[in-house]
Protein backbone atom coordinates (compact mmCIF):
# COMPACT_ATOMS: atom_id res chain seq x y z
CA UNK A 1 0.00 0.00 0.00
CA UNK A 2 1.55 3.49 -0.98
CA UNK A 3 0.34 6.33 1.54
CA UNK A 4 1.38 10.18 2.41
CA UNK A 5 1.59 12.19 5.42
CA UNK A 6 -1.93 12.70 6.90
CA UNK A 7 -3.76 10.42 4.86
CA UNK A 8 -5.33 7.02 5.60
CA UNK A 9 -3.08 4.18 3.43
CA UNK A 10 -4.68 3.36 0.04
CA UNK A 11 -4.82 -0.46 -1.68
CA UNK A 12 -3.98 -0.99 -5.15
CA UNK A 13 -6.56 -2.95 -7.24
CA UNK A 14 -4.05 -5.85 -7.50
CA UNK A 15 -3.60 -5.79 -3.75
CA UNK A 16 -7.36 -6.15 -3.02
CA UNK A 17 -7.82 -8.72 -5.24
CA UNK A 18 -4.55 -10.66 -4.09
CA UNK A 19 -6.24 -10.32 -0.58
CA UNK A 20 -9.60 -11.27 -1.98
CA UNK A 21 -8.14 -14.72 -3.69
CA UNK A 22 -6.24 -14.99 -0.69
CA UNK A 23 -9.00 -15.01 1.54
CA UNK A 24 -11.12 -17.55 -0.72
CA UNK A 25 -8.48 -19.81 -0.42
CA UNK A 26 -7.97 -19.68 3.12
CA UNK A 27 -12.61 -20.14 3.62
CA UNK A 28 -11.69 -23.59 1.73
CA UNK A 29 -8.61 -24.47 3.57
CA UNK A 30 -10.45 -25.30 6.79
CA UNK A 31 -10.54 -28.35 7.44
CA UNK A 32 -13.82 -28.64 9.81
CA UNK A 33 -15.54 -26.91 6.96
CA UNK A 34 -18.28 -28.14 5.71
CA UNK A 35 -20.12 -30.28 8.41
CA UNK A 36 -23.69 -30.09 7.16
CA UNK A 37 -24.01 -26.39 7.85
CA UNK A 38 -24.71 -23.52 4.73
CA UNK A 39 -20.94 -22.62 2.29
CA UNK A 40 -18.24 -21.01 4.44
CA UNK A 41 -18.42 -17.50 3.07
CA UNK A 42 -19.00 -15.62 6.57
CA UNK A 43 -16.62 -13.79 8.61
CA UNK A 44 -16.81 -13.77 12.53
CA UNK A 45 -14.89 -11.38 14.87
CA UNK A 46 -15.15 -10.11 18.78
CA UNK A 47 -17.51 -7.32 19.40
CA UNK A 48 -16.78 -6.42 23.14
CA UNK A 49 -15.57 -8.51 26.03
CA UNK A 50 -18.10 -6.13 28.16
CA UNK A 51 -21.49 -7.27 29.06
CA UNK A 52 -22.62 -3.81 29.52
CA UNK A 53 -22.22 -2.86 25.66
CA UNK A 54 -25.10 -4.67 24.20
CA UNK A 55 -27.44 -2.16 26.45
CA UNK A 56 -27.04 0.02 23.31
CA UNK A 57 -27.13 -2.07 21.25
CA UNK A 58 -29.80 -1.15 18.14
CA UNK A 59 -32.48 -4.20 18.59
CA UNK A 60 -32.85 -2.81 22.12
CA UNK A 61 -34.14 -5.49 24.07
CA UNK A 62 -31.50 -4.78 26.66
CA UNK A 63 -32.52 -0.29 26.23
CA UNK A 64 -31.69 1.70 29.51
CA UNK A 65 -35.17 2.10 29.97
CA UNK A 66 -35.94 -0.93 30.23
CA UNK A 67 -33.25 -1.76 32.80
CA UNK A 68 -30.20 -2.54 30.39
CA UNK A 69 -30.04 -6.87 31.03
CA UNK A 70 -32.43 -7.25 33.85
CA UNK A 71 -34.72 -5.92 30.97
CA UNK A 72 -37.90 -8.50 30.92
CA UNK A 73 -36.89 -8.71 27.17
CA UNK A 74 -33.33 -9.53 27.71
CA UNK A 75 -33.89 -12.65 29.28
CA UNK A 76 -33.78 -16.03 28.48
CA UNK A 77 -31.46 -18.78 26.18
CA UNK A 78 -29.16 -16.22 24.77
CA UNK A 79 -28.39 -12.51 26.38
CA UNK A 80 -27.74 -13.88 29.94
CA UNK A 81 -25.51 -16.09 29.03
CA UNK A 82 -23.47 -13.98 26.50
CA UNK A 83 -24.38 -16.05 23.49
CA UNK A 84 -25.50 -13.38 21.24
CA UNK A 85 -23.57 -11.41 18.16
CA UNK A 86 -23.98 -8.22 15.95
CA UNK A 87 -25.31 -8.94 12.05
CA UNK A 88 -24.23 -7.45 8.89
CA UNK A 89 -26.86 -5.80 6.12
CA UNK A 90 -28.09 -9.26 5.37
CA UNK A 91 -28.64 -10.71 9.16
CA UNK A 92 -29.74 -7.88 10.71
CA UNK A 93 -31.68 -6.39 7.59
CA UNK A 94 -32.61 -3.33 9.12
CA UNK A 95 -34.00 -4.57 12.70
CA UNK A 96 -35.88 -7.57 10.77
CA UNK A 97 -33.38 -9.61 11.43
CA UNK A 98 -33.68 -9.08 15.37
CA UNK A 99 -33.83 -12.23 17.65
CA UNK A 100 -32.89 -14.45 14.92
CA UNK A 101 -30.82 -17.36 15.81
CA UNK A 102 -27.97 -18.95 13.68
CA UNK A 103 -25.74 -21.83 14.41
CA UNK A 104 -22.22 -20.85 13.88
CA UNK A 105 -19.35 -23.35 13.35
CA UNK A 106 -15.98 -22.70 13.70
CA UNK A 107 -12.62 -24.13 14.39
CA UNK A 108 -13.09 -24.51 17.98
CA UNK A 109 -17.34 -25.61 18.35
CA UNK A 110 -20.33 -24.79 16.96
CA UNK A 111 -22.59 -22.48 19.24
CA UNK A 112 -25.98 -21.03 18.29
CA UNK A 113 -26.04 -17.41 19.13
CA UNK A 114 -28.68 -14.48 18.56
CA UNK A 115 -29.06 -11.25 16.70
CA UNK A 116 -29.17 -8.00 18.69
CA UNK A 117 -27.19 -5.45 17.06
CA UNK A 118 -25.86 -4.49 13.25
CA UNK A 119 -22.58 -4.72 12.56
CA UNK A 120 -19.95 -3.51 10.63
CA UNK A 121 -19.76 -4.33 6.45
CA UNK A 122 -16.57 -5.65 7.06
CA UNK A 123 -17.81 -8.87 8.88
CA UNK A 124 -20.94 -10.71 9.49
CA UNK A 125 -20.79 -11.44 12.70
CA UNK A 126 -19.56 -9.71 15.15
CA UNK A 127 -20.36 -11.65 19.08
CA UNK A 128 -19.54 -11.30 22.52
CA UNK A 129 -16.33 -12.49 23.25
CA UNK A 130 -17.20 -15.34 25.48
CA UNK A 131 -19.49 -17.01 22.31
CA UNK A 132 -16.44 -16.06 19.86
CA UNK A 133 -13.93 -17.86 21.86
CA UNK A 134 -15.83 -21.05 22.07
CA UNK A 135 -16.51 -20.77 18.74
CA UNK A 136 -12.68 -19.79 17.43
CA UNK A 137 -10.57 -21.05 20.21
CA UNK A 138 -8.49 -17.69 20.06
CA UNK A 139 -9.55 -14.42 21.65
CA UNK A 140 -9.02 -11.88 18.89
CA UNK A 141 -8.93 -11.62 15.17
CA UNK A 142 -11.01 -12.92 12.84
CA UNK A 143 -12.16 -16.36 12.19
CA UNK A 144 -14.30 -18.14 8.52
CA UNK A 145 -17.35 -19.84 9.86
CA UNK A 146 -19.79 -22.04 8.62
CA UNK A 147 -23.41 -20.89 9.62
CA UNK A 148 -27.62 -21.17 9.00
CA UNK A 149 -30.64 -19.99 10.60
CA UNK A 150 -32.30 -21.74 13.40
CA UNK A 151 -35.23 -22.07 15.43
CA UNK A 152 -34.40 -20.23 18.89
CA UNK A 153 -34.52 -22.42 21.79
CA UNK A 154 -37.33 -20.63 24.19
CA UNK A 155 -39.63 -21.85 27.18
CA UNK A 156 -42.64 -21.70 24.98
CA UNK A 157 -43.84 -18.58 26.76
CA UNK A 158 -43.66 -15.44 24.53
CA UNK A 159 -42.92 -11.61 26.31
CA UNK A 160 -44.32 -8.09 25.10
CA UNK A 161 -42.36 -5.45 26.98
CA UNK A 162 -43.71 -1.78 26.55
CA UNK A 163 -40.89 0.57 25.93
CA UNK A 164 -42.42 4.21 26.48
CA UNK A 165 -43.75 6.18 28.75
CA UNK A 166 -47.38 6.11 29.74
CA UNK A 167 -48.75 7.92 26.81
CA UNK A 168 -52.53 7.73 25.32
CA UNK A 169 -52.22 7.22 22.18
CA UNK A 170 -48.84 6.20 21.41
CA UNK A 171 -47.25 2.82 22.47
CA UNK A 172 -44.12 0.73 21.40
CA UNK A 173 -43.80 -2.34 22.46
CA UNK A 174 -41.03 -5.38 22.06
CA UNK A 175 -41.65 -9.13 21.20
CA UNK A 176 -38.85 -11.76 22.75
CA UNK A 177 -39.46 -15.12 23.76
CA UNK A 178 -40.00 -16.09 20.11
CA UNK A 179 -38.36 -19.13 17.39
CA UNK A 180 -38.19 -16.57 14.79
CA UNK A 181 -38.17 -13.33 14.16
CA UNK A 182 -41.33 -10.92 14.14
CA UNK A 183 -42.73 -9.89 11.07
CA UNK A 184 -45.90 -8.07 11.63
CA UNK A 185 -48.08 -7.56 14.85
CA UNK A 186 -51.75 -6.77 15.78
CA UNK A 187 -52.85 -5.54 18.62
CA UNK A 188 -56.20 -6.20 20.20
CA UNK A 189 -57.31 -2.93 22.42
CA UNK A 190 -60.84 -4.19 24.23
CA UNK A 191 -62.88 -4.29 20.84
CA UNK A 192 -61.13 -2.79 18.34
CA UNK A 193 -58.15 -4.12 16.20
CA UNK A 194 -55.34 -2.05 15.78
CA UNK A 195 -51.99 -3.17 13.05
CA UNK A 196 -48.49 -1.96 14.50
CA UNK A 197 -45.80 -0.96 12.70
CA UNK A 198 -42.14 -1.70 13.03
CA UNK A 199 -40.59 1.20 14.49
CA UNK A 200 -36.56 0.35 14.49
CA UNK A 201 -34.79 -2.45 15.83
CA UNK A 202 -37.37 -5.02 17.47
CA UNK A 203 -39.94 -2.28 18.26
CA UNK A 204 -43.21 -2.21 17.29
CA UNK A 205 -45.24 1.31 17.63
CA UNK A 206 -49.15 1.78 17.02
CA UNK A 207 -51.41 4.63 17.57
CA UNK A 208 -54.49 3.90 19.94
CA UNK A 209 -57.05 4.84 22.27
CA UNK A 210 -57.10 3.89 25.65
CA UNK A 211 -58.86 0.64 26.97
CA UNK A 212 -58.24 -2.92 27.33
CA UNK A 213 -57.73 -5.71 28.06
CA UNK A 214 -55.20 -5.81 25.46
CA UNK A 215 -53.49 -8.38 23.28
CA UNK A 216 -51.57 -9.31 20.46
CA UNK A 217 -51.19 -11.53 17.11
CA UNK A 218 -47.63 -11.71 16.89
CA UNK A 219 -46.66 -13.76 13.11
CA UNK A 220 -43.00 -14.44 12.76
CA UNK A 221 -40.76 -14.50 9.19
CA UNK A 222 -42.18 -18.16 9.40
CA UNK A 223 -45.51 -17.48 8.95
CA UNK A 224 -46.34 -18.71 12.36
CA UNK A 225 -49.02 -16.48 14.28
CA UNK A 226 -48.99 -16.70 18.00
CA UNK A 227 -51.72 -15.11 19.65
CA UNK A 228 -51.17 -13.69 23.49
CA UNK A 229 -55.01 -13.25 24.25
CA UNK A 230 -55.24 -10.94 27.17
CA UNK A 231 -51.98 -10.03 27.56
CA UNK A 232 -52.45 -6.46 29.98
CA UNK A 233 -55.99 -6.55 31.46
CA UNK A 234 -55.16 -3.50 33.16
CA UNK A 235 -56.64 -0.10 31.14
CA UNK A 236 -54.09 1.18 28.65
CA UNK A 237 -51.51 3.47 28.62
CA UNK A 238 -49.69 1.71 30.92
CA UNK A 239 -45.88 2.40 32.33
CA UNK A 240 -42.33 1.83 30.35
CA UNK A 241 -40.92 -1.35 31.37
CA UNK A 242 -44.30 -3.23 32.06
CA UNK A 243 -44.69 -6.42 30.70
CA UNK A 244 -46.60 -10.03 30.44
CA UNK A 245 -46.00 -13.50 29.64
CA UNK A 246 -48.22 -15.63 28.14
CA UNK A 247 -47.24 -18.93 28.33
CA UNK A 248 -50.98 -20.44 26.96
CA UNK A 249 -50.32 -18.46 23.87
CA UNK A 250 -51.47 -20.60 20.90
CA UNK A 251 -49.76 -20.77 17.62
CA UNK A 252 -50.91 -21.17 14.12
CA UNK A 253 -49.67 -21.99 10.74
CA UNK A 254 -50.47 -20.38 7.22
CA UNK A 255 -54.00 -20.78 5.77
CA UNK A 256 -52.43 -22.57 2.72
CA UNK A 257 -50.87 -25.28 4.66
CA UNK A 258 -54.19 -25.95 6.53
CA UNK A 259 -56.16 -26.50 3.32
CA UNK A 260 -53.02 -28.28 1.97
CA UNK A 261 -53.32 -30.82 4.70
CA UNK A 262 -56.64 -31.37 4.96
CA UNK A 263 -57.04 -32.12 1.50
CA UNK A 264 -54.71 -35.00 1.77
CA UNK A 265 -56.47 -35.99 5.47
CA UNK A 266 -59.49 -36.67 2.67
CA UNK A 267 -57.87 -39.16 -0.29
CA UNK A 268 -56.18 -40.89 2.54
CA UNK A 269 -60.34 -41.37 4.15
CA UNK A 270 -61.42 -42.32 0.87
CA UNK A 271 -58.39 -44.68 0.26
CA UNK A 272 -60.16 -46.77 3.74
CA UNK A 273 -63.43 -46.52 3.04
CA UNK A 274 -62.07 -49.00 0.18
CA UNK A 275 -60.27 -51.56 1.88
CA UNK A 276 -63.17 -51.59 4.78
CA UNK A 277 -65.38 -52.40 1.90
CA UNK A 278 -63.19 -55.62 0.46
CA UNK A 279 -62.67 -56.85 3.99
CA UNK A 280 -66.14 -57.02 4.53
CA UNK A 281 -66.68 -59.11 1.62
CA UNK A 282 -64.08 -61.92 2.57
CA UNK A 283 -65.88 -61.86 6.07
CA UNK A 284 -69.10 -62.82 4.34
CA UNK A 285 -67.29 -65.41 2.23
CA UNK A 286 -66.21 -66.89 5.84
CA UNK A 287 -69.07 -67.24 6.81
CA UNK A 288 -70.93 -69.24 4.18
CA UNK A 289 -67.99 -71.62 4.27
CA UNK A 290 -68.58 -72.09 8.09
CA UNK A 291 -72.06 -72.96 7.66
CA UNK A 292 -71.57 -75.48 5.00
CA UNK A 293 -68.81 -77.60 7.44
CA UNK A 294 -71.60 -77.60 10.34
CA UNK A 295 -74.26 -79.49 8.37
CA UNK A 296 -71.62 -82.10 7.44
CA UNK A 297 -70.20 -82.72 10.42
CA UNK A 298 -69.99 -81.23 14.15
CA UNK A 299 -66.69 -81.88 14.39
CA UNK A 300 -66.03 -79.58 11.04
CA UNK A 301 -67.44 -76.84 12.51
CA UNK A 302 -65.74 -77.24 15.85
CA UNK A 303 -62.33 -76.43 14.39
CA UNK A 304 -63.60 -73.43 12.01
CA UNK A 305 -60.44 -71.26 11.03
CA UNK A 306 -59.68 -68.34 8.97
CA UNK A 307 -58.09 -70.16 6.36
CA UNK A 308 -59.84 -72.75 3.78
CA UNK A 309 -61.83 -75.67 4.84
CA UNK A 310 -61.35 -79.14 4.04
CA UNK A 311 -63.68 -81.71 4.01
CA UNK A 312 -63.02 -84.98 6.46
CA UNK A 313 -63.24 -88.50 5.45
CA UNK A 314 -66.82 -89.80 5.36
CA UNK A 315 -67.98 -90.89 8.67
CA UNK A 316 -67.66 -94.47 9.68
CA UNK A 317 -71.16 -96.40 9.99
CA UNK A 318 -71.33 -97.98 13.22
CA UNK A 319 -70.98 -101.59 13.90
CA UNK A 320 -74.43 -103.25 13.97
CA UNK A 321 -76.19 -104.68 17.01
CA UNK A 322 -75.29 -107.96 18.58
Amino acid sequence: PDSSAGSRPRVSRQAQHAMSTAWAALLMAWPWLPRGLSAPTAKMTVWSAQDSDIVGSACEYAASALGGRRSPAAQGAYIPKNMYCAGDGSIYKDGAGCGACYELEGPASSQVVQIVDHATSVYQFECHMDIYEKISGQRNGFVPVAYKQVPCKTDGCPVATVLDNPNPSYTKVIFSQLAFPVASVSAKIGAQKVPMDHNNGAVWTMLHQGGGPVGFDVTDSQGHTVALGSCFTTIWPISCGDHCKVCSATTTTKTTTTITSTTTSTTQTTTSTTQTATSTTQTATATTHTSTSTSTSSSTSTSTSAGPIVAGPAPVPAPPAE
